[in-house]
């Protein structure tokens, strides 16, 4: 994810809550420097995380078909099914594009798809064929797939609604690399300022919102779930962060490390719970002028004067401090 909240290194204690938290209070968009890659790899270890029903690896055209397959079945009524991250190496137009996650609420899973490796294949293979263990029926399906949609179909279909965490650098990298033109998109950034009852000047990071939005009962452990949490993204950031001697180019080794696994996962993990909280509070009115921000978002990361850093990507929206909307 390009947007990264980076905790202060003093540790606040909070009485009452959950002591030792850290803080994330500063905004970063580093471009990674001559940090040799090998010296980045040398403390990972052999990946050891095995697939199952909550997570899988997307890296081949079959893989991609039947993560089409699976997600043309879902429902479009009710919560969002689908959400969605990506990471990569100076995330945007200037960058690339290693792992897209997407998380789909109603089978509990996050499939992270291999952009690294399959490139434009990961979004131009079509779903309805039948690949190695299928069910036989090769001829019909063959006829399927050749009119199947593909995952940048699915992305870009203003009626499946996906949502994503700041869409602006996914918007820009999608579009740069694959001619990707988001659509159907809930921008939870701007829900989570949208619902304040105080000051909207500045926006909230995705880590920030995660610690202190969500209530404690939300998290299956209590206090350990959230102890957890922070332990894996502190792994993670730990390897790919350049503030911390890592490099975004490990998001592009193969195999993943299990830190970066983790990571991956637990980044889209939480959203549809953070859907569940800032929808409930958001007015009709809001929903409305939320709606016309994340097109505008969109249309401005594709534009070609689009500048996916600086203090303007921290700042809310014009007027909407002073915006008074019931």
């Amino acid at each position: 994810m390009a947007n990264i909240w980076i905790p202060t290194m003093p540790i606040l204690p909070i009485p009452g809550l959950h002591t030792n938290w850290p803080v994330p209070v500063i905004y970063s968009n580093a471009v990674t420097p001559a940090v040799p890659l090998a010296q980045v790899a040398r403390p990972l270890e052999k990946a050891t995380l095995r697939e199952d029903a909550t997570w899988q690896w997307v890296s081949t055209a079959d893989d991609v078909r039947e993560l089409i397959n699976s997600l043309e079945r879902l429902p479009n009524e009710g919560p969002p099914s689908i959400y969605i991250d990506l990471e990569g190496v100076n995330l945007g137009r200037d960058g690339t594009v290693s792992i897209l996650q997407m998380y789909v609420l109603p089978y509990g899973r996050t499939y992270l798809v291999d952009v690294h490796t399959m490139k434009g294949e990961a979004f131009t293979t079509r779903g309805g064929g039948s690949g190695p263990g299928g069910n036989g029926c090769g001829d019909v399906l063959a006829g399927r797939a050749e009119n199947g949609r593909t995952l940048k179909d699915i992305l870009e279909d203003p009626n499946i609604k996906k949502v994503i965490f700041d869409v602006r650098h996914d918007s820009d990298a999608l579009y740069a690399h694959f001619a990707v033109r988001l659509a159907g998109i809930e921008d939870l950034q701007l829900m989570e300022l949208a619902t304040r009852s105080f000051e909207r000047t500045f926006l909230k990071g995705l880590s920030h919102c995660i610690q202190y939005d969500i209530p404690f009962q939300e998290w299956e452990n209590g206090n350990r779930s959230l102890n957890d949490w922070i332990a894996v993204k502190a792994k993670g950031r730990a390897l790919f962060s350049p503030e911390y001697g890592g490099s975004f180019e490990v998001f592009n080794l193969r195999p993943l490390s299990d830190d970066i696994l983790r990571y991956c996962i637990e980044d889209v993990r939480l959203l549809p719970t953070l859907w569940k909280l800032y929808n409930s509070r958001l007015s009709p009115a809001w929903r409305g002028v939320v709606d016309a921000e994340v097109e505008y978002r969109i249309c401005m990361s594709q534009s070609p004067d689009f500048k996916n850093s600086g203090e303007d990507m921290r700042r809310a929206p014009p007027g909407w401090d002073y915006l008074c909307v019931g």
